[in-house]
């Protein structure tokens, strides 16, 4: 899994994971362990999401793409929000 570590909108570090887990929820378990507060995905359980959501975790699901164009445009909507623009 790419996780991806931003800082007021700029990419500090990016690292290929394995977030191991035999199931959904043990994935899930493993991204809250690893201090992820957003996940963005293809798709996910109802179950995982809501648990996460209850973690703190914000889920943005129907993600399809390359997931390095994904993150970008994310962070450049986040960045382009906090100006104002």
């Amino acid at each position: 899994m790419l996780v991806v570590d931003v800082q007021d909108g700029v990419i500090c570090r990016k690292a290929v994971v394995d977030v191991g887990g035999e199931t959904p929820l043990g994935i899930a378990r493993r991204l809250v362990e690893l201090g992820v507060d957003r996940l963005l995905c293809g798709g996910i359980q109802t179950r995982c999401k809501e648990w996460l959501f209850h973690q703190g975790v914000a889920v943005v699901d129907n993600q399809m793409g390359v997931a390095d164009e994904i993150v970008w445009q994310m962070v450049q909507g986040a960045s382009k929000h906090r100006k104002g623009a």
